[in-house]
């Protein structure tokens, strides 16, 4: 402020009070103002590009949530509050408020009532409220909705804020495309709770207050602190643009054939754009309409160059002007105020006009302006006024407005210019929106002012109300002049009503005689009724009539402009059906189309949509009208004229018959027509429309026309995925198109062929990806499908699928339309690239190394600096690296994020001078991630020290050379200085190059220069033509006169040239399966390359064309390759399949990519081999569920690798209960429901292979249950292990092996836990463990609890039925304790019992403990045993003694635990008792003869406690025989003498019977007894004399089998058999009394059989049970057949001597042809029988002395048991001899299982000597028992017939095959 004037006095305070109070006041309006914020309400409008975002990170349990709304918008996002994954989204969709949450489980959706409607504009409340799951949406405070959030998470977790209104540039989470709010927004609270902790949020008073203070925290775009009066503008109000920038935007123009605009406009501006509308991105088409110098244009592209329409009117004019297009395929026509402009298009111009986008109205985005001039356009914003925008018929205002900007409602704008208020000589200018400013050089401008006369008192005009389509007289009602006119003389026709614009809705008519202008009428007209507005029908609510009275004075012309607003009453007309692109639709066959407002619409501005109803007048014939599936919600309430609800079209009738549907259900989109025609086909509609009251006279007719699909690529691009990563797939890699582009139809892709190194997968529910083999083209177009890299190294990859159109069309015309293409997928591969390493200069001792001088990174995908490691391959040498302040030693590790934190530093040794300079290096190999990829070896960092005050200086820099080359050593690269004086100087070399030398012209391998032979360049180091990239040499330089000398490393860097071609390591030869594929291995393909920067793996394998092979990548096995690289073979990635010829050889090339060789490589084949078994058996689930056999179930053997080799099965044979199918090589079988009971279901699969086919038998087998036997407790030691059997847990299948039972346990045991095998635990185990005791019980808790149990459940493959097992568990103490009461007491010779339950009593679990009680030592006066009931009984002996002991062993034998226990008894003597006599065993004697009586026949009880054995004596009574004593007659005997056999019994005659008995022991006498006697006779009979049949001039062995004798005893008394008699063989002597006539009886002399046989005349039985007694066909004889017999005696010696007379032995003598014989074997059910020689016998096939060398091979082993050679079984393929079946050696064991048959037939091999080998068969029956019937029930009622047993002996040439046909039950 400056100094006051003259004159002047500043009143007030100081000026420093002044200003204090100025601040005050200020704080105090801030303070003011921020507190009328905190207590209003906070409205904000959104324009429809507006959003609101506010940073908020919160994880709450419970939600509230509060917004209050008002809208036009019926699809638009409200709020969103976004997380990682979790979400609460509001939307509108459809006028319906939804809800979308994600709390982590998935989404769920909470939506308003049905019908009740949120786009209505006004003021709607909504409070949402989530407790948990619990979740309630109130509309309004009265409508409520409820729901239950699935899952088990509860928070709400928000990470990335709260969006209000729109999303702005938030991508992070994709829940769909919305449409941003465009409305008012107040009140909008977001609070949440947590554990008691409450934080509320009030969204839009918190970004007000943020968005200045905190910027950071909120971002705002486009929006307006209180509720814009636009949206409580009407819809036909006019709007007025009034910014630089303004635009609004609608829906798209649709005028694809022909369309309609219709607009008034207001404005002075000469240029300005009023409405354009562009096409697609790829489409130049587009439709626009501005103004150019003044006039109005019409510009339309269509692809063949743009059309331009301009009007010759001025319409820049201030006042209104109406506008009106048309543009059809045909023609184009502009209309400005009735002049018409019309331009008809060239015949070559294309039909239709393809728009895309938003229609802008005023102006466009700043965004797309560019794209305006490019097109000619003017991108200046038009400022103006528009109404009555109308567009197809359909009137377009504020209430369909979709993103505005800059505009206002009404028409703010006047322009007062155009009236003239300037003189004629001034300039007038508009200044803002309704004033003006006048310039001219005189000083009044301005005309003079008609506005100070008072209006009100010379006019009034009243507005006036006409019917539609009627007229009305303007009368003084409306018009009177009120001013005293007459007083000036002037007349009533005087006063002139000028017409300035005639209405645009009708016409004004004046009654009179012919005047000179229609443009005006006067007072006079008005009062003389003579002025007639007629309305033009049109359905226009408002009409205006623009007029200006002139009235002459004496002082000029009054003038009065105004406006009469005329009020249209609508009457009810009769709807039109219009076709605003023609009455044609064109449909895909097989598909529909939906109905929509711009295929067809009913106009009627009286009804609203849902009145005016269509009707179908004619039934389709080959297509259907039917609702959408978007129709499946309740179609909106409709109401009538008077208001009524009516029902819809929807409701009130079947979706298959519709014939009727309203204008809203095809606004809605509810209404389709589907085509089931063909493309030759065509049908047509007729319809009708009605609103109610009346109908169309005219009828709509549109025609459809079939289109004939085409499907398009629009991109089929490699996507380049990056090694161990992942790429989305976008439409610029793959994008396919069809032809219809106005169907809802997209692509769908099912991939047929997954790729092989990765898999693709989709985003679901916007939150988590998933594998997925199916996604449509929208899919990639929201970026939802991405390719994700999983395994291996490959170079590419690639996957197929098949293309079609989604919805697929249902006439079966879908496959016609599908196609087969191929993805390719590139790998980029990551690599390390050197950033930074250049030479590190310091000038301190110590200094940091950064990444300005070692930075290593990965490209293309960056990784952190922590996984870039550095190796320290060679250390500094004249100082050291640290870490952290630790040294970095040799191959020590470091990272670059510890370079990048300054870890790593640097410093010289501190022998070091650090007054000179010091040069220094360090080498390191740099790496990624722990596996050490992509190593760069040898990266030198260079390490330069140059102290700041030396006056050394050192210039070095690093030779470069070329491998193998040389370069000269100069002074630029190596020079001293001191003090600024380049020195003179001798260099010496402290250590030599290691990959080359130094040398001059004529010295090699120098070791010292000078600087001047730097200058002259004299110096060369060369290159040892070495794989080297560094090299280096320390170097000392000595100044002649300076101190100190210098060292340091003259560093060399060699460029490294490619001079060596690869080699191959392995280059076949290839080995394969004819025809068939496999992968190329290493083995097959192995390269190198000796230059050490070619890299192996990226060496080239390539050909022309192998003679017998082609190359494939695994990605794409349908297109050969014909080059490919190392690393795609050694992964595994390169298949080759054969074909051709089996052996071929043909060229190959190996390259690096600059050099090549050429080489030779051998492929191979073998034929295919394809097994597969007979026939599979699988169990059969009755109504259970499908059975799926895999080619491992189907037992499929084959050489070729299936992986690479397609299998095809097929279903042959089919079954008949069921159905069968194949599924990637899987055969699947479900059994129809009818099917009845289960029963066996038989089906063939043919298996077909490169053209080789094999089949198998697939029987499927009723399905049977688990059953599982009694369950015994499981047994365990406290503190061990038990084993658990099978006598614990057994469950049983009558299908399934113990392998295939499993068990899993339920509720494990709290006291142990189970294990198997070495696993400390397990949660399931197999019967088959069971079985083999790998599962055990371990007891883990010791305490005073000695019960557990374990609850499993037994399941077995396709098993309906599972069942739950519980076993119990006992513990057992490690010691028992028996509970042992005092002595007992026991009567002398009496006897007490001890309960085995008081005596265990103190054992846990001794009531179920299978314990057993056993006597270890026994008592001295009597006998303890255990009785069944496991007690101990004790018995005294009758002894005196008083007292008496013994010990128990108690034992539970399965635990091994054992306890030992006296027992103690006191004896009660009692009185004696008299002794007895027990006979034991009958007395046998052989008759003729005496026998000794011995213990075995009698034996004395005494009982008293006195007993004397020798006072014992027995006392005889008999006369029928002589009793000796010592050879002396006597009747009686002691004991003694008894036992020691001095007592011999003599019987007197055969009929003996007995010998009475009776004994004392000296007191008492016993009771008589009599002892069994029998007299016996022994009688020998021959039980086996069967002949033999012999060979010529061969030898036999004669067997027990053949000839046997045996002896019985007889009862002479009774002459009854009493049993055999069991004599030594050698004791059965044979005497031969006539010899055989044509040969002799020998013995072999070996016990096998196999020496020579000696000639007797006498042999034994043991002879002949061992094997050893011959016969020797020795006589020649002449017939065919002959007969030998001898005669021989048998006498036995013991027992008796007995003798047999005169028997005979026959022999046959067959020829040397002489066939085998066979019998067939008898088996007992579960028995053992010996296979003898008359089962099996070759020995008369045979020459002499050559049955020796007779075998047997078993071919076909026996099903129902097993042969045993001795104790070794036999399997297929054992041996045996002749020799072992004539020792008895072979025996068959019946396994002891039933069978279906009884029948067991087995084959053999016989070898014989110079014979071949002949196939013997011998029959094996079962029986029941010994016998060789078996009888078997019948099932029925009746009898039983057993037929007899036959053999059938078919006698052949070579071999005796008998057929045993056994037991067959026949119910008659």
């Amino acid at each position: 402020m400056g100094p006051a004037r003259e004159g002047w006095t500043v009143p007030g305070p100081p000026r420093p009070i002044l200003l204090s109070i100025l601040f005050f006041l200020t704080c105090l309006q801030i303070r003011l103002s921020a507190e009328q914020w905190t207590n209003s309400e906070i409205t904000a409008s959104f324009y429809g590009d507006s959003y609101l975002w506010l940073a908020l990170q919160d994880a709450s349990s419970a939600t509230e949530l509060t917004i209050n709304f008002r809208t036009h918008q019926r699809d638009a996002i409200v709020l969103l509050a976004a997380g990682e994954t979790d979400y609460c989204l509001v939307e509108l969709r459809n006028g319906r408020l939804r809800v979308r949450v994600n709390l982590g489980s998935g989404e769920s959706v909470l939506q308003s009532p049905r019908g009740l409607r949120l786009d209505d504009n006004v003021w709607h409340t909504v409070q949402l409220s989530r407790r948990n799951a619990q979740a309630t949406l109130t509309v309004d405070r009265q409508y409520v909705s409820h729901l239950i959030i699935p899952g088990v998470f509860y928070q709400l977790n928000i990470i990335y804020g709260v969006y209000l209104g729109g999303l702005g540039n938030f991508r992070d989470l994709f829940l769909g495309n919305f449409q941003q709010f465009r409305g008012c927004l107040k009140n909008v609270k977001f609070n949440t709770i947590e554990a008691n902790r409450v934080r509320n949020w009030d969204i839009l008073r918190t970004a007000y207050l943020n968005q200045t203070t905190n910027p950071e925290d909120a971002a705002l775009q486009h929006i307006r602190w209180e509720c814009d009066d636009e949206f409580s503008a009407k819809n036909h109000d006019p709007i007025s643009f009034v910014q630089p920038e303004n635009f609004l935007t609608f829906p798209t123009l649709q005028i694809r054939q022909n369309g309609t605009i219709e607009l008034e406009i207001k404005t002075v501006a000469t240029d300005g754009l009023v409405l354009y509308n562009g096409g697609s991105p790829t489409q130049p088409d587009f439709l626009a309409l501005d103004i150019f110098q003044g006039r109005i244009r019409l510009q339309v592209e269509k692809g063949n160059g743009p059309l331009l329409l301009q009007s010759e009117r001025l319409i820049n004019d201030g006042e209104w002007h109406n506008i009106s297009c048309q543009v059809t395929t045909a023609h184009a026509q502009l209309t400005v105020d009735g002049q018409l402009v019309a331009l008809s298009p060239r015949s070559s111009m294309k039909r239709y006009l393809d728009l895309d986008g938003s229609l802008y109205v005023g102006g466009v985005e700043s965004t797309r302006k560019t794209r305006l001039r490019q097109q000619g356009l003017h991108d200046r914003s038009y400022l103006g006024c528009i109404k009555d925008i109308r567009i197809n018929e359909v009137d377009m205002g504020f209430e369909k407005i979709l993103v505005s900007n800059g505009i206002e409602p009404g028409c703010v704008w006047d322009y007062p210019c155009s009236k003239t208020p300037c003189i004629p000589s001034a300039a007038c200018h508009q200044v803002g929106l309704d004033s003006f400013r006048c310039e001219c050089p005189e000083a009044k401008c301005e005309r003079d002012r008609e506005d100070m006369i008072d209006w009100t008192q010379v006019l009034r005009v009243n507005n006036f109300t006409v019917k539609e389509g009627g007229q009305l007289v303007v009368s003084q009602e409306n018009i009177r002049v009120l001013w005293n006119y007459q007083g000036e003389s002037i007349r009533d026709s005087q006063i002139v009503f000028q017409i300035n614009r005639p209405p645009r809705h009708g016409k004004l008519e004046v009654n009179l005689v012919p005047r000179n202008s229609d443009n005006s009428f006067t007072y006079l007209d008005i009062l003389s009724d003579r002025v007639l507005y007629i309305h033009d029908g049109s359905e226009r609510p408002v009409d205006q009539l623009d007029l200006t009275m002139l009235i002459p004075t004496t002082m000029g012309n009054l003038s009065r402009h105004f406006v009469m607003i005329v009020n249209v009453n609508p009457e009810n007309d009769a709807p039109k059906i219009v076709f605003p692109n023609g009455p044609q639709i064109e449909i895909v066959p097989g598909t529909a189309r939906t109905l929509t407002a711009d295929i067809m619409r009913a106009v009627d501005p009286d009804s609203s949509s849902s009145i005016l109803n269509f009707t179908l007048l004619a039934p389709l014939k080959v297509s259907q009208l039917r609702w959408t599936a978007v129709a499946g919600e309740t179609p909106p309430q409709t109401f009538s004229h008077n208001g009524a609800a009516i029902p819809s079209a929807q409701q009130q009738q079947s979706p298959s018959l519709l014939k009727q549907f309203t204008q809203a259900d095809i606004d809605g989109g509810l209404v389709e027509i589907y085509f089931n025609g063909s493309l030759t086909d065509q049908d047509q509609a007729i319809f009708s429309v009605s609103d109610g009251i009346s109908s169309g006279k005219e009828k709509g007719t549109i025609s459809i026309i079939p289109l004939k699909l085409n499907i398009h690529a629009v991109a089929n691009k490699s996507i380049n995925v990056p090694i161990n990563s992942s790429s989305l797939i976008t439409q610029n890699n793959l994008s396919f198109a069809t032809n219809a582009i106005h169907q809802n139809l997209t692509i769908g892709y099912t991939v047929i062929h997954q790729p092989s190194f990765g898999r693709l997968e989709q985003l679901y529910n916007n939150t988590h990806w998933t594998a997925t083999d199916t996604f449509t083209q929208d899919d990639i177009n929201t970026l939802a499908v991405r390719y994700v890299h999983l395994r291996q190294q490959p170079s590419r990859d690639a996957f197929r699928m098949r293309l079609s159109i989604l919805p697929s069309p249902s006439n079966g015309m879908a496959s016609k339309y599908d196609q087969v293409h191929t993805v390719h997928i590139r790998f980029l591969r990551n690599n390390l690239k050197t950033t930074h390493l250049e030479p590190l200069i310091f000038h301190t001792p110590h200094v940091i190394i950064s990444s300005v001088s070692l930075l290593h990174e990965q490209e293309p995908i960056p990784i952190g600096p922590e996984q870039v490691i550095y190796s320290l391959v060679r250390p500094p040498k004249y100082g050291l690296m640290q870490r952290g302040g630790a040294r970095i030693a040799l191959d020590e590790l470091f990272s670059q994020a510890d370079v990048n934190a300054g870890l790593v530093v640097y410093s010289l040794d501190n022998t070091q001078n650090p007054n000179v300079p010091h040069r220094d290096f360090a080498v390191m190999d740099v790496f990624f991630g722990s596996e050490k990829k992509a190593r760069l070896r040898g990266r030198r960092l260079v390490l330069k020290y140059e102290p700041v005050r030396s006056p050394w200086v050192l210039r070095d820099s690093a030779l470069k050379v070329k491998e193998g080359g040389n370069v000269a050593l100069s002074s630029e690269a190596l020079s001293i200085q001191h003090g600024g004086v380049n020195q003179s100087c001798v260099f010496t070399l402290a250590s030599y190059p290691e990959f080359g030398i130094l040398q001059t012209r004529d010295r090699r391998n120098i070791s010292e220069f000078s600087t001047r032979e730097l200058n002259e360049q004299l110096v060369f180091y060369t290159h040892d033509n070495s794989e080297s990239e560094t090299d280096a040499m320390d170097v000392i330089v000595a100044c002649p006169g300076r101190q100190p000398k210098l060292m340091f490393p003259l560093l060399v860097n060699v460029t490294l040239t490619n001079n060596h071609p690869p080699a191959p390591i392995h280059l076949g030869p290839i080995f394969l399966v004819q025809n068939a594929s496999r992968l190329l291995t290493d083995n097959d393909v192995q390269l190198t390359d000796a230059d050490v920067d070619s890299q192996s793996e990226s060496l080239t394998f390539a050909h022309r064309g192998l003679a017998n092979a082609d190359l494939f990548h695994i990605s794409d096995r349908t297109l050969p390759i014909n080059q490919c690289i190392q690393s795609d073979i050694t992964q595994g990635h390169v298949i080759i399949r054969h074909r051709g010829p089996l052996q071929a050889e043909s060229n190959v090339f190996i390259s690096d990519g600059d050099l090549f060789t050429t080489e030779k490589l051998n492929i191979q084949a073998e034929p295919l081999l394809l097994n597969v078994k007979d026939e599979v058996v699988a169990p059969l689930i009755p109504g259970g569920p499908s059975l799926e056999f895999t080619l491992q179930d189907l037992n499929l053997n084959t050489n070729a690798d299936l992986k690479w080799n397609p299998l095809t099965m097929t279903i042959q044979k089919g079954p008949k209960f069921g159905t069968a199918s194949v599924r990637n090589q899987t055969v699947i079988y479900r059994r129809k429901d009818e099917a009845g009971e289960p029963a066996l279901e038989t089906f063939v699969i043919q298996f077909s292979l490169n053209n080789f086919t094999t089949h198998t038998v697939m029987s499927l087998v009723p399905y049977k249950p688990i059953k599982t036997d009694k369950l015994e407790p499981i047994l365990v030691r406290e503190n061990s292990a038990a084993v658990i059997t099978t006598s614990n847990l057994n469950s049983l299948h009558p299908v399934w092996e113990a392998a295939r039972l499993s068990y899993t346990i339920i509720i494990p045991p709290t006291l142990g836990s189970i294990s198997v095998g070495p696993a400390a635990s397990a949660d399931g185990f197999t019967q088959e463990d069971v079985n083999q005791g790998k599962v055990k019980y371990v007891h883990r808790v010791a305490g005073k609890l000695f019960k557990d149990q374990v609850t499993v459940r037994v399941e077995a493959p396709f098993s309906s039925e599972n069942l739950t097992v519980t076993v119990m568990i006992l513990i057992v103490p490690e010691v028992l304790r028996l509970n042992v009461a005092k002595p007992l007491k026991v009567n002398e010779g009496g006897a007490a019992k001890l309960k085995l339950g008081s005596l265990i009593k103190g054992i846990p679990n001794a009531e179920v403990l299978p314990v057993k009680l056993q006597l270890k030592d026994k008592p001295g006066h009597g006998k303890v045993f255990v009785d069944k009931e496991g007690s101990l009984v004790y018995t005294h002996d009758g002894s005196e003694s008083l007292h008496d002991v013994f010990t128990v062993f108690v034992n539970l034998d399965k635990l091994s635990i054992s306890t030992t226990e006296e027992i103690h008894l006191d004896i009660v003597p009692i009185n004696d008792h008299a002794p007895q006599v027990i006979t034991k065993n009958p007395l046998d004697v052989w008759v003729g003869t005496s026998a000794v009586l011995t213990g075995d026949n009698l034996e004395v009880l005494d009982e008293d406690s006195d007993y004397d054995f020798s006072s014992v004596v027995y006392h005889v009574n008999t006369t029928d025989a002589d009793i000796t004593l010592d050879h002396q007659p006597s009747l009686s005997f002691s004991a003694l003498q008894l036992a020691n056999g001095h007592v011999r019994y003599s019987p007197k005659h055969n009929n003996v019977s007995g010998l009475a008995v009776f004994v004392s022991d000296g007191k008492l006498v016993s009771e008589m007894a009599v002892l069994p006697v029998r007299v016996l006779d022994l009688r020998l009979s021959v039980a086996r004399n069967e002949t033999i049949e012999v060979g010529r001039n061969s030898s036999l062995v004669i067997t027990a089998d053949e000839l046997d004798v045996m002896g019985k005893r007889f009862s002479l008394k009774d002459e009854q058999e009493v049993g055999g008699v069991i004599f030594k063989g050698a004791d059965l002597v044979f005497d031969i009394i006539q010899e055989p006539k044509f040969g002799f009886m020998g013995l072999f002399s070996d016990a096998e059989g196999l020496g020579s046989l000696v000639r007797t005349k006498t042999f034994t039985q043991k002879h002949l049970q061992d094997g050893r007694l011959g016969y020797m066909q020795s006589i020649p004889i002449t017939d065919a057949q002959s007969t030998d017999s001898f005669r021989f005696d048998v006498t036995l010696k013991r027992p008796q001597e007995r003798r047999l007379s005169n028997l005979t032995y026959f022999i046959n003598i067959k020829s040397f042809d002489s066939s085998f014989r066979s019998h067939p074997l008898l088996v007992p059910f579960g028995r053992s029988v010996l296979v003898k020689r008359a089962h099996l016998d070759a020995t008369p096939f045979v020459a002499k002395g050559e049955w020796k060398k007779i075998r047997y091979t078993i071919s076909t082993a026996p099903k129902l048991g097993s042969f045993f050679l001795d104790s070794i079984q036999l399997k297929a393929g054992g041996t045996f001899s002749q020799t072992d079946i004539n020792k008895q050696r072979l025996s068959y064991q019946h396994l002891g299982k039933e069978s279906q048959t009884p029948y067991d037939d087995v084959v053999f091999k016989l070898l014989v000597p110079d014979k071949k080998p002949l196939v013997v068969t011998l029959n094996v029956t079962i029986v029941e028992s010994d016998t060789h019937l078996k009888v078997c029930p019948l099932k029925k009622i009746g009898h039983l017939f057993i037929f007899l047993y036959i053999v059938i002996v078919l006698r052949q040439i070579l071999f005796l095959n008998v057929l045993v046909v056994g037991i067959i039950s026949v119910k008659l």
